[in-house]
């Protein structure tokens, strides 16, 4: 396992000791805030976090952004939730993160508008 935490903009590996430090302190100054909306029976949703926790041999993609999209029905044999819209992105920067999550919230707040 291998550990990495964000500084200057730049990702440096460190042990788990120091990545545990880091975590407590810094990580939640790389979340952006939650956001979540039900339109037409939608829910559309976004979160973000920090896992530098990195399996050998992977890329090293700690900035996580997970949108979902989820439609609820209601049948004859109760209430269906289909979850295959939602997903789970990985970045290398905050930067990219950030970019991603405003289009994401971009196109969700239109279709709140178009509604």
């Amino acid at each position: 396992m291998h550990y990495y935490i964000y500084d200057n903009d730049k990702l440096l590996e460190v042990s788990d000791e120091q990545y545990d430090s880091w975590m407590e302190q810094y990580a939640k100054d790389y979340k952006l805030p939650d956001y979540s909306t039900v339109i037409d029976g939608t829910f559309y949703g976004l979160e973000t976090m920090y896992y530098g926790c990195i399996d050998k041999g992977e890329e090293v993609l700690p900035f996580v952004l997970l949108y979902f999209e989820d439609i609820a029905t209601v049948g004859n044999d109760g209430i269906n939730v289909n979850f295959d819209a939602n997903k789970t992105d990985y970045f290398a920067s905050f930067e990219e993160l950030k970019n991603r999550y405003n289009e994401l919230l971009t196109e969700i707040k239109t279709k709140e508008i178009l509604q």
